[in-house]
């Protein structure tokens, strides 16, 4: 359960066709006092682990691009028709 202290940070992964509009996923980190988790989605996958994008949070990797909430969310509830059940 999220408390006032948590934070949740999202990311457009572009590269050389993709648009921040258009990413080709979205990376979340869900920071809280006892963990930092990072997920990805994509247009035809939904949310699942992966601690390797941990590098876009940090500079390591340039392909990601600070996504506003709402963004995120506009991309993920356009792309959900589309993710396996």
């Amino acid at each position: 359960m999220m408390d006032s202290t948590d934070q949740i940070q999202y990311l457009a992964v572009v590269g050389f066709t993709q648009t921040i509009g258009n990413p080709s996923a979205l990376v979340r980190r869900t920071l809280t006092e006892d963990s930092d988790n990072i997920e990805i989605c994509t247009p035809v996958s939904a949310w699942v682990p992966d601690p390797d994008m941990y590098g876009l949070f940090i500079g390591m990797d340039d392909r990601g691009i600070a996504v506003p909430p709402e963004k995120a969310m506009e991309l993920v509830n356009k792309w959900q028709k589309d993710w396996p059940v």
